[in-house]
């Protein structure tokens, strides 16, 4: 049974084992495995904030995944950021990140009138989660440098409307 549930400081520990993957990692744009006790600031950095939510997803009691969103100041939108834990790969549940996001824009962030979510262009599992839950595909796109990549990877911006 799928739970979505709010970050809050006592799920420091799993964000920190969805962030340790190397796959987490280089979307991240990072080098190397994140420091526990500061990443941990960061984290508490992160729940004070009141334009970002974390939400978590858990397979019962285990972390599967989670989704960040952003409020966009001035242009009435939200932009989205998800993560799935290698082990949950493949299971359908980064699309279930991505229409709870919608959802909850729709209930709680009732002035957004998109969502933004921007995506590698290989990366082929997101964009059928954004693609399967609405999204469309804009010609906007930008160059982003990854410490572990020679030539700077391309991101499409897709975007959702809700009103």
């Amino acid at each position: 049974m799928y739970n979505f549930i709010v970050a809050s400081l006592e799920n420091f520990d799993d964000f920190f084992k969805i962030k340790s993957e190397p796959s987490s990692i280089f979307w991240s744009g990072f080098d190397s495995y994140p420091n526990y006790s500061t990443f941990k600031e960061h984290y508490k950095n992160e729940l004070s904030r009141n334009d970002r939510v974390i939400i978590f997803l858990y397979d019962d009691s285990e972390i599967a995944g989670y989704i960040a969103i952003d409020y966009l100041e001035g242009v009435n939108a939200v932009e989205t950021a998800h993560g799935v834990l290698s082990s949950f790969s493949g299971k359908g549940l980064g699309k279930k990140l991505i229409n709870y996001a919608v959802e909850y824009s729709k209930k709680n962030l009732r002035d957004a009138d998109q969502i933004i979510g921007w995506v590698a262009d290989d990366n082929i599992g997101s964009i059928k989660n954004l693609l399967a839950n609405g999204y469309s595909k804009t010609d906007e796109f930008e160059y982003r440098d990854f410490k572990q990549e020679k030539n700077k990877v391309k991101f499409h911006k897709y975007i959702l409307n809700l009103k």
